[in-house]
Formats: C-alpha cells, structure tokens, sequence
C-alpha cells in the first residue's frame, strides 16, 4: 500500500503553498513538519481530495498493487480516508456521543462493534467530557479532540491529521500519542504538525517543509544522528544569552533560578563550561532551517 505524490504544486495570491512537492508515504506515521504557512494543511487537504492541484498527482497503490490516481478512484478511495482538518465544525445539533454514533454508522459499524469503538474513542479522547453533552457547547480544545475520534473511527487505512496534539497538556499529549502509536500499525498516516516535540512523539519518518518545498524526508535517528556531538547545554546570564544569540544557532531554550539554559548548535562547544548533549529532534529542525534561511 502507497499513497504517491507526484510533483503537486498549488499557488494562492499570497504565494505558493505548494511547490513542485513530490515523496511517496508508505504504512508507517509521517509527520509534516514544519512552521505555520509552509504548505502542511494544503498538502492534506489536497491528499484528501479537498483540494485540487493545480498540477502534478496523486496516486494510491492497494494492496494487490493497482496504482491509479485518487481522482480516478473517487467514492472508494474517500472511504479509505479517516481526515482531521485543521479547521473542524463538527454538526452541532448531535451530542458528543450522536456525533461518533452518526459517524461510526456513516463507517459501516454497527451493533456491539460500533458501541465498542465509540466508547473506546471517547474513553481515550474525552474521558472527562459528558457523553450527552451538546457538541456545540464543547471548547475548541474539545472538539479537535472530537474531530480527531471521529479521523480513527471505522480503522482507515489511510489517516490524514491536522495537529492532533495541539492544545493538549503534558499528559494528555502522551496518552494521546501512544493511543495512536497503538492504532498506526499498517496504517499510512500523515501527521501535520509545527511543533518538533509533538513530532517526536509520533514520527517514525519526518518531513521537514518550507515555503511549500520539501526539505528533507528521514526517520528522526538520521536527522538527529547528523548533529551528533554538535549540540551542547549550558547556563547563561540574560545578557551572556542574548550575545550567544546573536553568535550561534540556538535550538531551545528555559530557565533555572533566573538565569538563561541554552541549547546550541555548533561544531566546537560555545563557552568553556557548556556540556555536551544528544541531540533531538528539535535541533535537528532548527539546523535544517537555519541552513535552508542562510543558503
């Protein structure tokens, strides 16, 4: 099984959101990432049929190896397709647990089978969250959690998901991506995220965008595995911080009693007392735009 992507392009007035975008995902959890207006979203709207390019294609291998573009295969591919867009309203006439029943029936559940996995989405998804609630009185946090269960319900083989971690704390943000690490298995799932930390989460591949065009395509061993003795950890005074911004690339930041705790990227360490440290996925990120703004 293969969804292909063949040199899709889409420009809007404001510039291209697409350009010349070209990979081919394969069963395992790919992550978009990449900052806000780098093409993401267009991107998944496009694979989900939302969207039409403006040229290149797209195309979808089944397992018996017919290959034939998603337009072609229309109604059947759609129902391959579990899609959380980046901007949802779900019906706001049903209640939490309607909305997942109209969805799961949609899907072809029924009986014990659709009850099992709508109270399984809701356990995981919305374990604090009134199953008779309206859904219109739901938060915004909420209801991307709704739009998320209403992505996996049915098992598609085929996930398309706009930041399914967004908004969630510390722990939510775990459970959330295990349950859909446990999900994921055969499946082809995109993941569109801005957020590095999220992405290690999830990713068994990354694809880093910017201004539309892919930068780069690797599992996060590879991409974190390049910066491997480059990245160093060290305590700074406000000031002391502020020139080693200036001086180096720095790739993550806090605080520790008042003063500065710098992440930086560089060939020989930035200041006598700095330790090394492993690198992440979120400096590996930071090199590759770094590298990309100064080409």
């Amino acid at each position: 099984m293969k969804l292909i992507v063949r040199e899709i392009s889409k420009t809007y007035l404001s510039g291209a959101a697409l350009d010349s975008f070209s990979h081919t995902f394969r069963p395992e959890v790919s992550v978009l990432l990449g900052p806000g207006g780098c093409g993401k979203s267009v991107l998944l709207q496009i694979l989900s049929g939302e969207l039409t390019p403006e040229s290149g294609a797209v195309f979808f291998e089944n397992e018996k190896g017919v290959c034939r573009e998603t337009l072609k295969w229309g109604a059947r591919y759609r129902k391959l397709l579990g899609f959380m867009p980046q901007a949802d309203e779900p019906l706001p006439t049903f209640t939490v647990r309607q909305f997942l029943d109209h969805m799961a029936t949609l899907r072809g559940l029924w009986g014990g089978k659709k009850r099992k996995q709508v109270s399984e989405l809701l356990a995981v998804l919305l374990p604090e969250e009134t199953k008779d609630r309206p859904v219109r009185e739901l938060s915004g946090g909420l209801r991307r959690r709704l739009s998320l269960a209403a992505a996996l319900i049915g098992d598609p083989p085929l996930l398309l998901l706009d930041e399914p971690l967004a908004g969630l704390d510390h722990f939510r943000k775990t459970t959330v991506a295990r349950y859909l690490r446990s999900v994921s298995e055969g499946k082809i799932v995109i993941i569109a995220s801005q957020y590095p930390d999220d992405a290690a989460l999830l990713a068994d591949s990354v694809l880093f965008l910017r201004e539309g065009r892919l930068l780069c395509a690797a599992p996060e061993e590879e991409l974190t595995e390049e910066l491997s003795g480059k990245v160093w950890l060290l305590r700074a005074s406000e000031e002391e911080a502020a020139s080693l911004r200036d001086r180096f690339l720095v790739s993550g930041e806090g605080r520790m009693m008042g003063d500065c705790l710098l992440r930086v990227v560089a060939d020989e360490p930035p200041t006598p007392d700095a330790s090394p440290t492993a690198p992440v996925l979120a400096d590996a990120y930071a090199a590759a735009f770094h590298q990309t703004k100064n080409a």
